[in-house]
């Protein structure tokens, strides 16, 4: 869907920028310095607070205009490249018209938005034989599906360059055949620097993604040394249009969370089904209803932090990570206020996964130990954890995960 330009801000925009491209430098001959552009007249020509501001800074962020400008004149070449050129001023060069037929072109690339992305990763540990794939596609909701690598291969497809200003390369079809890959499709937009709230929004959904994959016993994070520390899986990021897809850029993610995302592999739950009659599917079900049926983005809120809890060697911040993901899912302000959080916490947590009233009363004196040692790391600046408390630790983080599983299957209720 295309950005409700009104008439006169597109009027406006492209007079604004029109004269900051003729105020700006040039190098090489062909380049326009995006940083000599003065971007403020244009940037003011979309009232801040307005509905479109309002939904540009939803995946562009506040400067939505200036970094979409900027961004696309890094790659906008406008006469033949000579690095013997020295820098120039535009007007020296070109005339005013040229400015102004620049301007509409990126005003015009701006209408356009937002534009749709897929930000693909392999699944360590996952083959096409474990679950039901339609034609090597399992969707698992309307923006996450599971694809095979040979079904990403033969959707390879070469064609035109998505808008003039583009300058994208074809789709490298260097896909794992035996793989399998979490895609992740988000409209937005992708800045050169790769740095935008559409690009944190795929991050959280992979993050979110593999956080239920774990809580659910899918994958497992205890064995992480049997794969090494070889053949790093980046997230291929594609542009996509109606006809055909290109590949836009590649993302490594933070080195901790690279680790941990490459070295996932098959969890004992996950190894019992596939030996079943109905392999994979089961579980996977249980995501599916995780990421549609969730009335709110709690549950997959929480995921993303019991992943977080995972990834990295800092051991206090991993178990701030793992109670905070427990505040998502059991906490409730105003009663916290009333009864004390933790204890409130405690007591959720213990009746909802304890089966005997010897089980919850050594939940919620679990849960409160855990709770103190989150406390003296926020609050005294613990500087590292003891034995105990790393135990503790890896308790918590197995509570959490029943607590996310106890949540999944509570969905299965909802009509």
């Amino acid at each position: 869907m295309a950005l409700p330009l009104p008439k006169n801000t597109r009027i406006k925009l492209i007079n604004a920028l029109s004269d900051a491209i003729y105020s700006a430098s040039v190098f090489a001959g062909a380049h326009i310095n995006p940083f000599s552009v003065k971007l403020a007249a244009v940037q003011s020509a979309i009232q801040p607070g307005s509905p479109l501001d309002q939904s540009l800074c939803e995946f562009l962020g506040e400067k939505h205009v200036t970094t979409f400008i900027q961004s696309e004149l890094r790659s906008l070449s406008i006469a033949k490249h000579n690095l013997k050129t020295k820098r120039q001023d535009f007007s020296t060069m070109f005339t005013r018209s040229h400015a102004e037929s620049i301007s509409k072109d990126l005003i015009t690339a701006f209408e356009s938005l937002p534009w749709n992305y897929d930000f693909l990763i392999e699944v360590p540990g996952f083959g096409p034989g474990e679950f039901t794939m339609r034609d090597g596609v399992r969707k698992l909701s309307p923006s996450i599906r599971l694809v095979s690598g040979t079904q990403l291969k033969s959707e390879r497809n070469q064609g035109v360059a998505p808008n003039a200003l583009a300058s994208l390369t074809p789709l490298d079809p260097n896909w794992n055949e035996l793989g399998i890959y979490a895609q992740i499709s988000v409209s937005g937009y992708l800045p050169k620097d790769l740095q935008s709230e559409t690009m944190q929004s795929a991050h959280e959904q992979i993050f979110s993604l593999f956080g239920l994959l774990i809580a659910l016993d899918i994958l497992e994070t205890d064995y992480l040394w049997i794969n090494g520390s070889s053949a790093r899986n980046v997230i291929s990021i594609l542009q996509i249009t109606e006809k055909t897809s290109y590949h836009f850029a590649d993302s490594d993610l933070d080195s901790a969370y690279q680790e941990l995302a490459n070295d996932l592999g098959y969890g004992p739950r996950f190894i019992e089904a596939i030996e079943s009659t109905d392999g994979g599917d089961t579980l996977l079900k249980e995501v599916e209803k995780a990421l549609t049926r969730s009335v709110d983005k709690r549950l997959c809120n929480a995921a993303r932090w019991f992943f977080d809890s995972h990834a990295g060697n800092n051991d206090q911040v991993k178990f701030v990570q793992v109670m905070i993901a427990f505040e998502i899912l059991l906490g409730d302000e105003k009663m916290g206020r009333e009864t004390g959080l933790s204890t409130l916490l405690a007591n959720r947590c213990a009746y909802m996964i304890g089966a005997t009233s010897h089980q919850r009363s050594r939940i919620i004196s679990d849960f409160k130990e855990g709770y103190d040692i989150r406390s003296r790391i926020v609050h005294a600046g613990a500087n590292r954890l003891t034995h105990s408390e790393k135990v503790k630790f890896r308790h918590m983080q197995r509570l959490c995960a029943l607590v996310i599983r106890h949540e999944v299957k509570a969905l299965s209720e909802i009509p």
